[in-house]
């Protein structure tokens, strides 16, 4: 088990809500079981299991590389969004399911987010 930083974990909800986020770090493809999953991990987000927090901890960097350049909405939308630097997929397409952040495709997801916050075009 592994413990994430209230603040940060807060902060990823309020950003990207229960639904999008529960997608994103559960390991979880069905959205009730996300779901499910989520509301437990948030009432101890200090004893995650560890690809949960990996997974938690990789979309909160992603978020802060990309909160210079765009409000909450556009931080939820980005997620979204088909992005031709990720083969016309959406990054959701890519960081569903039981993804490591250290996978070739989940890095191409950080690299852009990187590059956005460098000033260049993330479209």
């Amino acid at each position: 088990m592994r413990s994430v930083h209230t603040g940060s974990w807060d902060n990823v909800l309020e950003v990207l809500g229960i639904d999008l986020t529960s997608l994103l770090i559960t390991g979880e493809e069905n959205i009730g079981v996300a779901r499910r999953k989520l509301l437990e991990y948030d009432n101890d987000p200090h004893n995650l299991p560890d690809e949960v927090a990996e997974r938690f901890n990789f979309i909160s960097k992603t978020l802060k590389y990309l909160a210079g350049s765009f409000n909450d909405k556009g931080l939820h939308d980005w997620f979204l969004r088909k992005r031709a630097q990720l083969n016309d997929l959406r990054p959701t397409d890519i960081l569903k399911g039981n993804w490591k952040p250290e996978d070739p495709e989940p890095q191409k997801v950080l690299k852009l987010a990187e590059e956005t916050y460098g000033g260049q075009s993330a479209t």
